[in-house]
């Protein structure tokens, strides 16, 4: 009796709960307002009519949509080459009675493998029997999920079922061994679709510690689709648990029956292989599910900008109902105009009107601004042109006195240097003449008084005495008086001057004239008397 109860419990959840859809919040569109737009992905693989669905719009409450259309969206991963995930768990029992069903079952799943493992898959055998001392129900054939059939193949013919107290019994932990390989399928890090195929005798034991409907309900959680081929065993009938499947989205295959006496039975082992073939094909789908579009007139018109919520109720799932926002277009405003069109021209007008004027008294006071910084810019600018005169006028005044001093200064140093050059000349004049230069160039000569005591000679004609002659530099030297005797400095010549056969260039000193002394500069001669 209490098994019977567990068995229609869990059939009230499998069809309860079958359906498990969810929004695309994305595909939500009001492109076309009042039309909303929508699509869902329902994970039951099999398709669905427009009856199957309840849609309602929440407004003031919640309100039956009458009218909506719907499509199936097809997509690509109806195909059966799809890459995928696949977790082959094998039920591997050592008692006498079960000997046929793993002898068989391991055989077939060797002889499927190049026919349901395409490249790019993810495959991975392992087999379970009871919980062992380790609280642990599943053990790897291969260690670790991939497409190579040589590798597998080489794991499966050194497999050997291990003779101890938890695997020699009549049954199994199917419902541990599932969550197991759930967890371990949730584990692996990998985006494509993930299954189990379950090879067993779906019989119930007292050994189980997880019922089938937390196995469901795990399988769901994690997005695993759970196929099972049933072995099927005369006497194995009733003790059956065959909602893992319908709970997962998965398919069931049921062998035909047998006594499980023969060491393989190879009509069942072909009908092992051909199930675990079509499981393969069809898996992509059943772990996808189906999209759907939806499309209604909202009885909400309005362009408020308000989020409405949407509900969807699948017929066939008794209490499972999902529901999304949408936000309408528009907002306050244009709601308004919507509501009261007249009433809110009005208001509008008015409300322009009021806006002009603001802004049209801003404007005046910005201009008002405006003109007095103007203004007050222009008053700064006579201001600093007036400032600049008066500063000019001061300029010109101090440069003027400056001019003053400086002409004071070179006057009165003019004077004492006329002055002090008066004393000299007095003194030059003390032997009763002043000194003689006598020139002499080529057959001719002449005599030139040294009236000053600073007498310059040299080709330029701001000399006291210029002689025109290439050789004879602009500045060539001086003759200098400095109250007791007389001495000649060149000035930077280019050829010197030569005094008694002595050359002298300039910054080479000064030296004495003495009477007689003789000047040559190349072929010019010049003879001091004083």
């Amino acid at each position: 009796m209490k098994k019977l109860f567990l068995l229609i419990a869990v059939f009230v959840f499998s069809f309860s709960s079958y359906s498990q859809i969810k929004f695309y919040n994305d595909s939500t569109s009001v492109a076309n307002f009042p039309e909303i737009s929508f699509q869902i992905n329902d994970r039951d693989p099999d398709l669905k009519i427009k009856s199957d669905f309840i849609l309602r719009e929440r407004l003031d409450q919640l309100e039956v949509i009458d009218s909506f259309s719907f499509i199936h969206l097809k997509d690509s991963l109806t195909y059966s080459n799809e890459n995928k995930c696949i977790l082959v768990m094998i039920e591997t029992l050592g008692h006498s009675n079960r000997y046929e069903q793993l002898n068989t079952s391991l055989n077939a799943i060797n002889s499927s493998l190049s026919r349901f493992i395409n490249k790019g898959d993810k495959v991975k055998l392992v087999w379970f029997a009871l919980r062992n001392a380790e609280t642990k129900v599943l053990n790897d054939i291969n260690p670790k999920f991939t497409d190579s059939i040589k590798e597998i193949k080489s794991y499966l013919n050194k497999f050997r079922l291990p003779d101890n107290d938890f695997t020699n019994k009549y049954v199994s932990d199917i419902t541990g061994a599932l969550i197991e390989g759930v967890e371990m399928l949730d584990k692996l890090d990998s985006n494509l679709p993930k299954a189990i195929i379950l090879i067993s005798e779906e019989r119930n034991n007292k050994y189980a510690q997880v019922s089938t409907t937390s196995a469901i309900a795990k399988a769901r959680e994690n997005g695993v689709v759970i196929n099972t081929i049933k072995y099927n065993r005369f006497k194995d009938e009733q003790f059956s648990i065959p909602t893992l499947s319908q709970g997962t989205y998965g398919e069931r295959f049921v062998l035909s029956q047998s006594l499980g006496n023969q060491r393989v039975n190879n009509k069942k082992k072909s009908e092992i292989e051909n199930s675990v073939l079509k499981i393969s094909k069809n898996l992509v789908k059943r772990s996808k599910g189906n999209n759907y579009e939806f499309s209604f007139l909202t009885q909400n018109d309005i362009k408020n900008g308000k989020n409405y919520d949407i509900q969807v109720e699948v017929t066939d799932s008794g209490e499972h109902v999902e529901e999304l926002s949408y936000r309408a277009p528009g907002n306050w405003i244009i709601a308004q105009f919507q509501k009261n069109l007249i009433l809110s021209i009005i208001i509008s007008i008015i409300f322009i009107a009021l806006i002009i004027i603001l802004v049209l008294k801003i404007y005046k006071s910005y201009k008002e601004k405006a003109l007095a910084r103007e203004n007050e810019i222009l008053d700064q600018r006579k201001n600093t042109e007036l400032q600049q005169v008066e500063i000019d006028k001061q300029n010109k005044e101090i440069d003027r006195i400056k001019n003053e001093e400086s002409e004071r200064k070179r006057i009165e140093a003019e004077k004492k240097k006329k002055e002090a050059e008066s004393v000299l000349i007095k003194k030059m004049l003390q032997n009763g003449n002043f000194p003689i230069l006598k020139v002499i160039e080529g057959g001719n000569s002449k005599t030139y008084e040294v009236n000053k005591p600073s007498f310059a000679v040299g080709r330029s004609s701001n000399n006291d005495l210029t002689i025109n002659n290439p050789h004879i530099s602009g500045n060539h030297f001086t003759i200098y008086f400095d109250g007791n005797n007389y001495s000649l400095n060149d000035v930077g010549s280019t050829n010197g001057t030569l005094v008694n056969g002595i050359i002298y260039k300039g910054g080479s000193g000064s030296i004495n004239l003495n009477d007689g002394d003789i000047i040559e500069v190349t072929e010019i001669t010049i003879v001091f008397y004083k």
